[in-house]
């Protein structure tokens, strides 16, 4: 795995969109007692794709070792980057990038879909931003390729990944 470089959550409170990249680590809270662990998979149309660990700590930091052994929370999901980490629109949690490691293998995200279009237009993307178009009942089997805000971050978290954070 390829180094890991970090930075203390107290050193970096924003992160402008256009400074956001593939490799990022980020922490994430809702009451500043448990934090949350994700990495940024590829930036796509509405936002960023991201893969969220199976961590929780109850301090923002993370070490290389931490982040090797971690295992995934469920499948990668879409967040409204600019929302979280730019902006900081919604009070109710504080979302920071705090370190960068590279991805050696993006091809293995390959087969992660998401889905957009209408009836009989179906396509799906990847996290490559590979489209193709698919059928009605393909369509149904894909997650909608929309950004998640913090409250639908918590929801997608609790009611589809069964994950009680």
């Amino acid at each position: 795995m390829k180094e890991l470089k970090t930075w203390k959550w107290e050193d970096k409170e924003r992160t402008m969109l256009r400074k956001i990249s593939v490799g990022d680590i980020f922490c994430l809270t809702k009451d500043n007692s448990n934090y949350h662990f994700g990495k940024i998979l590829s930036k796509m149309i509405v936002g960023h794709a991201v893969e969220i660990l199976n961590i929780t700590k109850d301090s923002p930091s993370i070490t290389q070792q931490e982040l090797e052994q971690s295992a995934l929370a469920g499948r990668p999901l879409l967040l409204d980057s600019y929302a979280l980490f730019d902006k900081k629109i919604d009070k109710g949690g504080d979302w920071r990038i705090i370190g960068h490691q590279e991805i050696s293998s993006p091809e293995s995200y390959r087969n992660y879909y998401f889905l957009y279009g209408t009836h009989n237009n179906w396509k799906k993307v990847n996290i490559l931003n590979e489209e193709v178009e698919i059928s009605n009942t393909e369509a149904l089997t894909l997650p909608l390729l929309k950004a998640l805000s913090n409250h639908r971050f918590w929801e997608t978290i609790n009611e589809e990944l069964k994950l009680n954070w």
